[in-house]
């Protein structure tokens, strides 16, 4: 599997998902990248009672609409493209659900491992993706480096 880029704090959840998609298509990105990403997304640190890090909406003007699809379409979808997935509404976690070349279905920055990216059961994926709150289907790079 490519290497990844790990959240290193509790509030850029949403850059690290959106440079790990250029990490997925090929793109020489790394964590100095990361602050172009950040404003990009205009995520911030928490403050007092803002909970900080990257709203739905941001994330949605730059990856479109969120979908639902079938997990037969979603396997075969992450053939060429990855997922990204959120966890809960308010307070909730971005991260990528990815394919490597052979077809092996991995997560990247969630939360739960302590590994930036690890390899998941078909079987585990579908439930991630069932228990997800929202899922934007990502076939291109967003290539927002400068």
């Amino acid at each position: 599997m490519t290497r990844y880029c790990q959240q290193r704090d509790n509030h850029s959840c949403g850059p690290i998902a959106l440079l790990n998609i250029d990490k997925f298509f090929g793109h020489r990105v790394t964590y100095k990248h990361l602050p172009h990403y950040s404003r990009w997304l205009r995520c911030r640190r928490p403050k007092g009672n803002d909970l900080g890090g990257t709203y739905t909406t941001a994330i949605s003007q730059i990856l479109g609409r969120a979908s639902r699809r079938a997990w037969s379409k979603t396997k075969h979808f992450l053939r060429d493209g990855c997922i990204v997935v959120q966890t809960s509404r308010s307070g909730g976690h971005f991260y990528l659900m990815v394919t490597n070349g052979n077809g092996d279905i991995g997560v990247v920055n969630y939360r739960q491992y302590k590994y930036a990216a690890i390899q998941i059961t078909p079987q585990k994926g579908a439930a991630m993706l069932k228990k997800a709150y929202r899922t934007w289907y990502v076939s291109k790079p967003t290539r927002r480096t400068r």
